[in-house]
């Protein structure tokens, strides 16, 4: 059967799919919206998810769009290019800031979903009396919040907690295993198509061994179902206009989910967390363009010598 392939050109097409998916499998869950702050400043953050709704930074006493880009280098993986969304106290006002978009119906009564992002706390710890939204699509009972809470009591200052809200019910991880590193990657998930044992608590941190690799935090449960409609836009890092703002850094920032009725796509696994972990660590080298180009040069000779082929040749053009 081999040598069949090889002589139909087909081995060769296979060879080059191979270089093309060891860059990226084409299966990986695509975002709806996805923002790595990478723009190197100005007030605008694009999305390079499957929805390209862009967030606009603006500062809390006014709500101006303000830049809040942290700078080259800030984002997580500390390269030259990699930026980040830094709210902190800025101008002469030294006010804090937040991040906004219009309605996006995509993420609007999601059925299931999955929040991720990397985040920085500062100050660390978070003030014990400090309620930080990271996440906020909510209103009059409606949408999903998600927040940073301080550890609690002795444990304050060696991690944080998560809390997640979803139609006014609310799960929290008071645990302290999201702890002050340089970034941690957090990530939680959302089935409304379970009545328990629904909600999952992710963490990851920077490194690249095993002691990094993302894991389960906690299971909790909120059972509210579909997601409710909520006719306003999403803010990262605040709540509208600025209250209870997340201090500190945000990168590579992904909403994942799905309206259709019934449908758990929505929540991702821990493999495909991993899998987004590691990607969003990685700096692009000029050995992986020069893969994708191999790939595809490969690929586009195999059809080029195809199209030559005499037509006498039908049973090598027709695989069933």
């Amino acid at each position: 059967m081999s040598a069949k392939l090889a002589r139909n050109g087909l081995g060769g097409s296979l060879v080059g799919l191979g270089l093309l998916f060891a860059v990226r499998s084409w299966a990986d869950p695509v975002p709806i919206l996805q923002y790595n702050f990478n723009e190197g400043g100005g007030a605008t953050a694009n999305s390079t998810g499957s929805d390209k709704t862009p967030l606009t930074m603006r500062d809390k006493s006014f709500n101006l769009p303000t830049d809040y880009h942290g700078g080259s280098g800030s984002g997580v993986t500390n390269a030259k290019g990699d930026n980040s969304f830094y709210n902190r106290p800025l101008g002469a006002d030294k006010v804090t800031g937040y991040a906004d978009e219009p309605f996006v119906a995509a993420i609007d009564k999601l059925v299931s979903f999955t929040l991720t992002a990397w985040i920085a706390p500062s100050p660390q710890p978070i003030p014990a009396t400090s309620v930080e939204s990271l996440f906020f699509k909510f209103d009059s009972g409606a949408g999903f919040v998600l927040q940073a809470i301080p550890g609690g009591g002795a444990v304050n200052a060696k991690g944080f907690g998560l809390s997640l809200s979803v139609n006014g019910g609310t799960s929290s991880t008071l645990s302290i295993a999201y702890p002050y590193t340089a970034y941690d990657f957090i990530a939680v998930t959302y089935d409304g198509t379970a009545a328990a044992d629904n909600v999952n608590f992710y963490l990851g941190l920077r490194g690249s061994g095993d002691t990094s690799e993302v894991t389960l935090v906690s299971t909790k449960t909120i059972n509210q179902g579909q997601v409710g409609a909520v006719n306003k836009g999403l803010t990262i890092g605040s709540m509208p206009r600025g209250n209870s703002p997340f201090l500190g850094l945000m990168d590579d920032v992904n909403i994942f989910g799905t309206t259709k009725a019934n449908d758990a796509s929505g929540v991702l696994s821990l493999a495909q967390l991993e899998t987004l972990r590691k990607s969003e660590l990685a700096v692009p080298e000029p050995s992986s363009l020069v893969l994708v180009g191999t790939g595809l040069f490969v690929i586009a000779g195999i059809g080029a010598a195809s199209r030559r082929r005499p037509a006498r040749q039908p049973h090598l053009l027709v695989a069933h």
